[in-house]
């Protein structure tokens, strides 16, 4: 299958027809640069919500219904123990009424591991995906996304 998601993003809404959201990011970690091609430090998306406070999001529109089979979720290179442990997989055609595709519980990355593929349990065309955050490795706060 082919890769759907962008990986030469330069902003929000860069390169068309893509746009990266979030429910909030830190100054120069933007939700769209979780999907900028670069594994380099500070070149990711981190909330700055606390995960003890309410769960946090990272959403791409795809522009149209795209079919994602698998995922890839890369920890931030040297902060690879803020990256999401619990989290959920979403897709929606509408932005409004959300299919859960995937969860994962208590899985750890490391600097040998700093990134997971997973498999989504039931595919499906979606142009909007979501990845919810439940819990980070360190202190269970606020999580680091890199590319």
């Amino acid at each position: 299958m082919a890769l759907i998601s962008p990986v030469n993003m330069t902003a929000a809404d860069a390169p068309s027809p893509y746009v990266a959201s979030a429910i909030d990011y830190g100054e120069g970690m933007e939700p769209w640069e979780a999907f900028d091609g670069s594994t380099e430090l500070w070149h990711n998306w981190k909330s700055t919500t606390s995960i003890y406070s309410e769960p946090v999001w990272l959403k791409i529109d795809l522009g149209s219904n795209k079919t994602a089979a698998s995922y890839v979720i890369r920890a931030v290179t040297d902060y690879w123990d803020r990256a999401p442990r619990t989290w959920y997989l979403h897709g929606s055609t509408n932005d409004s009424d959300w299919t859960l595709l995937d969860s994962q519980a208590d899985l750890a990355f490391s600097s040998g591991t700093p990134y997971r593929t997973m498999s989504t349990a039931s595919p499906g065309a979606y142009r909007y995906y979501k990845l919810t955050c439940h819990t980070a490795l360190y202190n269970g706060n606020e999580p680091y996304v890199g590319e």
